[in-house]
């Protein structure tokens, strides 16, 4: 399947791309996001294809697969290309991982047992430029 990405934009809903590097986590955090209605999907793409997007502003947030130690320089390239964007780091196992996300500037983490749900609420609190950590990584 190829990438997803759709430049219309529904007002009233924030914007939300899923990137990473694993086609499969992405396409099926994109079903299941899309079945929730909270949010205009832009898409699930590589970051390669997600930079061009979300430096033009089309994007409030970004849903990223942090399963893979690249990870940490795509969320500074995101942020690079767009200062604003709200970051969501999904996958994270680790309170390393987590330090070095928030290092990079990522508002929200979604632990390892994260649900779509937990996707949903952290993006949420991201696009209003808000941060959230589960309190179970947050005891880690």
């Amino acid at each position: 399947m190829t990438a997803i990405f759709s430049d219309m934009h529904r007002t009233g809903l924030p914007r939300l791309l899923i990137v990473g590097d694993v086609a499969l986590f992405r396409e099926g955090i994109h079903a299941a996001l899309k079945r929730t209605g909270q949010f205009d999907l832009a898409g699930s793409l590589t970051i390669d294809e997600a930079l061009p997007a979300v430096s033009g502003g089309a994007v409030d947030v970004v849903v990223l697969d942090t399963s893979r130690r690249r990870a940490f320089d795509h969320a500074r390239r995101l942020l690079d290309a767009s200062p604003g964007l709200g970051i969501v780091a999904f996958g994270v196992s680790e309170v390393d991982d987590a330090l070095a996300c928030a290092e990079v500037g990522v508002r929200a983490f979604v632990g390892e047992d994260g649900t779509i749900d937990t996707i949903c609420e952290a993006a949420a609190l991201a696009a209003q430029g808000l941060s959230a950590c589960p309190p179970g990584l947050t005891a880690r």
